[in-house]
This record gives structure tokens, sequence and C-alpha cells, in this order.
């Protein structure tokens, strides 16, 4: 799982609508584009950080019950 961080450059969408493609082939579910302004960039990336975290947080919890589950049975 990514995301595309854009900067308002010219070819970043075709960049991202091929990485989202890409991300969609492998079984995922793309949920945002997110262009920043390189001024704002410290504050979004501690924001992109966090929500980073806390999906890597659900994904590990999603397989932990998974495998939970694939125990009891």
């Amino acid at each position: 799982m990514g995301h595309a961080i854009g900067f308002g450059f010219d070819w970043e969408d075709t960049l991202a609508a091929e990485l989202y493609e890409d991300i969609a082939n492998a079984g995922e579910t793309p949920m945002s584009s997110i262009a920043l302004n390189p001024i704002a960039l410290n504050q979004t990336a501690d924001k992109l950080m966090i929500l980073a975290k806390a999906r890597g947080l659900i994904r590990l919890a999603e397989m932990i019950q998974i495998n939970q589950q694939g125990d009891d049975d």
C-alpha cells in the first residue's frame, strides 16, 4: 500500500493514475490523491505519518483477527 504525493508538476497526474491503477490491480482500494504545497510539507508530512501508522495498525489487527479465526476452525 502506498500514497502518491504530488507537488503540482505536469507529469504527476499520469504517474498518480498509473500508481493507483497498480494498487487497484493488487486488490487494494485507492482512497484519494493528495496534492501538497511545498510550504506546508512539514505539517502535512506529520499528518500523513499518523495516517499511515493508523492504517498499518488497522491492517495488522485485521490480519491477527483472520489468523485467530483460522486457528478456531
